[in-house]
């Protein structure tokens, strides 16, 4: 019995385009901003910066460029694998970027306020039973 490997349907050709092309638009974007940076005379960032921004950027690019078409077939031709690639690429670091700055507080607000929810339905469940143990009587008018 002959044994498939899961990576026999995959089109290698459009993984390499689909990743130069994100990585290509990965560096053009951090270029941008450090001429952005050097024209409000700022202090450029170091090169080094461009490494992870761009291995991310070529990372969800390409991701993007493979497992949309999956979903949405008409994205599955050479326009559809440039339009993920190129605009994943840019918008990989920035989401991640938003993550650091206001994801992880974003997502602690919201489970502060779920936790607050569920602790006063717990509060007010537990009144609830309480007066229903007493007598009827409202032990504050005494």
């Amino acid at each position: 019995m002959e044994q498939h490997s899961l990576l026999d349907g995959v089109d290698w050709r459009a993984i390499g385009y689909a990743l130069a092309l994100a990585t290509a638009m990965s560096i053009l974007t951090t270029w941008r901003a450090r001429n952005a940076q050097r024209l409000l005379g700022k202090p450029l960032s170091p090169w080094t910066a461009l490494i992870p921004d761009t291995l991310l950027g070529g990372l969800v690019g390409t991701m993007a460029a493979v497992i949309v078409p999956q979903f949405y077939k008409p994205l599955g031709g050479f326009v559809g694998t440039t339009l993920l690639s190129g605009g994943f690429a840019v918008l990989g670091p920035k989401i991640t970027d938003w993550w650091g700055d206001k994801g992880i507080g974003v997502l602690l607000r919201y489970a502060g306020t779920m936790a607050g929810g569920v602790t006063t339905a717990l509060v007010q469940k537990k009144d609830g039973q309480d007066d229903g143990k007493t007598d009827g009587k409202d032990d504050s008018a005494s």
